[in-house]
């Protein structure tokens, strides 16, 4: 998807292969949808304990698994809404409490990890930012996913009707969201990444809650 930057870049494309694979050993797309709710269920567990590199690994799992069993579906002509409705729970555990498990995680490190943030910053502090960012980020799906049915122009539908960039940029970011949570973990600055994805995600809801307003409005 066109919507989805980080999908079709890197992947979707790996999940050609992948799901050829799953086929050819008789997995069904809701089968391997299972699967990308384990992975999910475990990468935020491990975040949890503070294990950010196997957690950030899992994580990257689910959302590439995500992408296989919609290929699945499409070329089995199997789509169903049960399917769709797990599909959903999925993008719902990884996008809606990866912030919140890392922060907690951060938070319950017994050693910490020293980054440019922290320098400013206690992990009681990152926990907080955290535990908010993971709110906004719920609360903007409610919103989106609500306004389709309350509001007479939906968010999705303005969004997608408008060209300004503080609606383009956060698609791309949304979508880059669990390799930057990679790339983090990495190079050891996960404070920084929840301080910026914590703001960047509350600043967005509130954008969002804007449309939704102007879409009573109209």
């Amino acid at each position: 998807k066109r919507n989805n930057p980080a999908s079709y870049l890197v992947y979707r494309p790996i999940s050609f292969p992948v799901s050829w694979a799953c086929y050819m050993i008789g997995l069904r797309p809701n089968h391997v949808t299972f699967l990308a709710l384990f992975s999910s269920l475990y990468g935020l567990f491990m975040l949890l304990q503070s294990y950010f590199l196997i957690g950030a690994l899992f994580l990257n799992l689910a959302y590439l698994l995500d992408q296989v069993d919609g290929s699945l579906a499409r070329s089995m002509k199997l789509n169903s809404e049960a399917g769709s409705w797990l599909d959903s729970l999925v993008g719902y555990t990884y996008s809606g409490f990866y912030l919140l498990s890392i922060s907690i995680g951060y938070f319950t490190s017994q050693n910490g990890t020293i980054d440019v943030v922290s320098s400013f910053l206690q992990q009681s502090d990152i926990l907080v930012i955290g535990t908010v960012g993971s709110f906004a980020i719920l609360v903007r799906k409610w919103m989106v996913n609500t306004s389709s049915s309350i509001c007479a122009r939906p968010v999705s539908t303005q969004i997608a009707n408008s060209s300004h960039f503080y609606y383009a940029i956060p698609k791309y970011i949304n979508s880059f969201s669990m390799l930057l949570l990679l790339i983090s973990v990495l190079s050891q600055v996960i404070s920084l990444f929840i301080l910026a994805l914590s703001v960047f995600h509350v600043i967005q809801t509130i954008l969002v809650a804007m449309l939704v307003w102007r879409g009573f409005d109209n």
